[in-house]
């Protein structure tokens, strides 16, 4: 699987991070390669809240999600 890095913001710092370059809902297997390299290293991963440059905040691996991952709308938050 191929990994890209992408700037995001967390609580106002911009950070530096790795995300799967899949361009499609991942396979089972690369979810699960997702999850672990997230677990293993959490501060070099996506993670709840980061903030892309598109203004869109990061929710959660999901298995469905483009590239596994899942996002929504700022106005969206609670």
């Amino acid at each position: 699987m191929n990994w890209n890095t992408t700037v995001v913001e967390r609580k106002g710092v911009p950070v530096q991070v790795f995300r799967p370059c899949l361009e499609r809902a991942p396979t089972p297997a690369e979810y699960d390669e997702i999850k672990a390299k997230r677990k293993a290293m959490p501060t070099t991963h996506l993670r709840l809240g980061d903030v892309a440059s598109d203004g869109r905040v990061f929710l959660r691996v999901h298995p469905t999600g483009f590239n596994g991952e899942q996002w929504t709308d700022v106005a969206n938050i609670d």
